[in-house]
């Protein structure tokens, strides 16, 4: 049988160690809940930029529109010679601004994903460091009890 210090000391120690796990384990779900957040963002992103890629292609198709009924209320026919450039021109000018809207669609996913890879590295990494901590704490005093149940016997 060991004093009643001996074992206060091992029952404070394991009881230190399992609050640490659960500090642990809290730390990794804060971690994954914020990936999901940025996952969530993520798809919120998609779906404004599909949004903005059918707001100009709209744009485009009453750009051209109006530049038809322009030039046929000119008397120019549309399907022909410069007429046929200026369409084309409209046509060029609404696929490029989709293609921006689509690289800037690609570059803001691109730091989403990295921001959600980064958040659940971060929180293995302070999980580990947190069991690691406990681990080391658990020898110590386990150490430390040996030494004074030693003691304590003599």
């Amino acid at each position: 049988m060991c004093d009643p210090v001996t074992g206060m000391m091992a029952a404070g120690t394991l009881m230190n160690y399992q609050a640490s796990n659960a500090q642990a384990n809290a730390t990794q779900q804060v971690a994954f809940n914020k990936a999901k957040q940025i996952d969530y963002q993520r798809s919120q992103t998609i779906k404004n930029g599909e949004i903005r890629q059918q707001q100009v292609f709209q744009a485009n198709a009453d750009r051209s529109k109006s530049a038809m009924v322009q030039l046929a209320g000119s008397g120019i026919d549309a399907s022909a010679g410069s007429s046929n450039d200026v369409l084309a021109d409209v046509m060029s000018a609404g696929a490029m601004d989709s293609m921006i809207i689509r690289a800037d669609i690609d570059s803001q996913l691109h730091g989403l994903e990295s921001a959600s890879q980064s958040a659940l590295t971060q929180g293995a990494l302070d999980s580990s460091s947190i069991n690691n901590n406990a681990n080391a704490s658990l020898l110590t005093s386990g150490a430390q009890t040996a030494h004074y149940y030693q003691q304590y016997k003599t």
